[in-house]
């Protein structure tokens, strides 16, 4: 009697199934070569990024396209339209200067983005996997990455990919921190996707509740850009902004930090060292960001209360034209 994993329609986890030697040889009987192969690249982990091995069979928008690459291409349209649609009906968008419109295109795109990760990462710990009333330890968590964690993934790979490119193509003052967040991170969740650690995958999950905070960090800059910075409205939304900052992410990463070092959990690993200390470098950096980002919020923060002129851009994402020789005999 040899066992599987089994997914059902309509299941996150797997069912561990007992099937007789004589019931696997009938029901191989009725798969042709290509269903076999594609059955075969989903148990090896050869098809991580792709969509066809969703629970109920069917790929997304009924297209086999890498879900990590369709949800760039998103990204990247969302972007082209933002700045397409805002230029003909906004008079205020098309008088602020080119860098600013290009930041204010990216960021309706990390907007969009944060909720939708937001959405996913609370759903996920709130109804599929609740997580308050649950002891912090990862032993009794599925034998596999299922396909709701997976395709989470997918989508921030996605975006990280879209970003990345927007970065480095925009010119102005690369963020260093947000390189390489992004390239940290795509080669975390690539390497967590081809192996399916599902460790690594419940942690990066946890990670996704700190999207909480960065639809109303976007949102702040664009009403600080726009000159709305000086009604209550912009003020309850700095302070919204500084409590789901503080919680989802500075209270979040030494939570993280200890469920990855419990004694409990290390056997996860077991084996892979590697692969530990390669998470743990990613767990610690991650933090590291959180806590430094967090500390410019506070610097800008401090500096509007002040009344020191300096643009709220996001902890996350620092765009500004190098001043030119031209620029600083102007403003001379």
């Amino acid at each position: 009697m040899e066992q599987f994993l089994i997914y059902r329609p309509g299941q996150v986890f797997p069912e561990l199934t007992s099937i007789p030697p004589s019931s696997l040889q009938e029901a191989s009987s009725s798969f042709d070569n290509l269903a076999a192969d594609m059955y075969q690249d989903m148990l090896s982990g050869l098809s991580r990024f792709y969509t066809v091995e969703s629970i109920d069979g069917e790929a997304l928008f009924g297209i086999r396209l890498p879900l990590a690459l369709a949800y760039g291409l998103l990204c990247t349209a969302s972007f082209f339209g933002s700045g397409i649609v805002l230029g003909k009906v906004s008079a205020t968008y098309r008088r602020l200067p080119k860098q600013a419109r290009t930041d204010w295109d990216n960021r309706m795109v990390a907007l969009g983005h944060a909720v939708i990760m937001s959405y996913r990462a609370f759903r996920y710990w709130i109804v599929l996997k609740p997580l308050f009333g649950h002891t912090f330890s990862l032993l009794s968590i599925a034998p596999a990455l299922d396909m709701y964690e997976k395709d989470t993934m997918r989508i921030m790979i996605g975006y990280m990919l879209y970003d990345l490119v927007v970065e480095l193509a925009t010119p102005a003052v690369y963020d260093y921190a947000v390189l390489f967040h992004h390239l940290a991170g795509i080669l975390s969740h690539w390497h967590t996707l081809q192996t399916n650690d599902v460790a690594s995958g419940w942690y990066t999950m946890l990670v996704y509740l700190a999207e909480g905070s960065t639809p109303i960090l976007h949102t702040a800059w664009m009403m600080n850009t726009v000159g709305l910075s000086d009604g209550v409205a912009f003020k309850l939304l700095t302070l919204a902004l500084l409590v789901t900052f503080f919680v989802v992410r500075i209270l979040v990463s030494p939570l993280l930090a200890y469920t990855y070092l419990a004694p409990g959990n290390r056997h996860l690993y077991d084996g892979r060292d590697g692969v530990f200390y390669f998470q743990l470098f990613i767990v610690f950096a991650f933090a590291g960001l959180n806590y430094f980002w967090f500390y410019k919020l506070l610097t800008l923060i401090y500096r509007k209360a002040r009344g020191i002129k300096t643009p709220i851009s996001s902890p996350v994402k620092k765009r500004s034209k190098p001043a030119t020789e031209g620029s600083k005999s102007k403003k001379a």
